[in-house]
Parts: structure tokens; C-alpha cells; sequence
């Protein structure tokens, strides 16, 4: 399967990037579910972020995701890579 690095924007992932599967289209899932596991002063959270398209610097058409809400939970889990973007 197909993979794009899609950066995260705004919320607890800002600045982030992840590889993210794409269909036939090119495109990334319209939403991405990322789980944070609790830590000792908060519970688990599920944060939503919804895809965005952009262009880049060069002029080509890019999507980025949005951070939208976090929810209480810890459903859906995704992997989200912790390397910021340069």
C-alpha cells in the first residue's frame, strides 16, 4: 500500500509528520484518529484531526492534517511518528 507524509497542524501534534496510507486518488483519509496514552495527571485521549489541502511553496497541491477536537478515550488508535517536520 501507498504511504505520504502528511504533517500535523495545530493541537498536541503540531508540526509532526506521519506516514499516512492513500487510495487510488492520491488522497489521505479524510479524518485521522491518533491516540495518546494517559499519562499520570490525564486520562487516555483520542485526538481528531481532518484533512486540508494546501499548496506548497512550489505551487503543487498537498494535504496537511487540522487538529479539529480531542475526545475522551482511547478508540481508533493510529501511528503518528514523533520527528518534527524541517
Amino acid at each position: 500500500m501507498r504511504r505520504a507524509r502528511v504533517q500535523f497542524v495545530g493541537g498536541p501534534l503540531d508540526g509532526r509528520v506521519a506516514a499516512v496510507p492513500v487510495n487510488l486518488a492520491e488522497r489521505v483519509p479524510p479524518e485521522q484518529r491518533t491516540t495518546v496514552p494517559a499519562a499520570s495527571d490525564r486520562p487516555a485521549q483520542t485526538l481528531v484531526y481532518v484533512r486540508e489541502q494546501f499548496h506548497a511553496a512550489d505551487g503543487r497541491r498537498q494535504w496537511r492534517y487540522v487538529f479539529a477536537r480531542a475526545e475522551a478515550g482511547a478508540a481508533g488508535a493510529e501511528g503518528v511518528s514523533s520527528t518534527p517536520s524541517g
